[in-house]
């Protein structure tokens, strides 16, 4: 089993660490925030999204069984969310 993306895009991440402090901007955001994460993701981890939600402008997470790190919204379930999403 091969990844779908090229598992040295972590390296920014592991390599720069104090850099990437990105919560000060997150924390800025004024407007409603969806969270889509799969699963199976090694690069946005669960701990991350439930941090994202309780600081969040109103951020929602959903989480995808059985998907790597980006869903491709190609199901009706992934979707739905999204719809709803934007129609609220």
């Amino acid at each position: 089993m091969t990844p779908h993306y090229d598992p040295k895009i972590v390296m920014m991440f592991t390599h720069h660490e104090a850099e990437l402090e990105q919560w000060d901007f997150w924390d800025a955001l004024e407007c409603k925030a969806l969270c889509l994460r799969g699963a199976e993701s090694d690069l946005l981890l669960p701990e991350t999204a439930e941090e994202m939600a309780r600081r969040g402008p109103r951020c929602k997470v959903a989480t995808f069984p059985g998907i790597g790190h980006a869903p491709a919204l190609n199901v009706p379930e992934q979707i739905g969310l999204v719809e709803a999403f934007f129609a609220a």
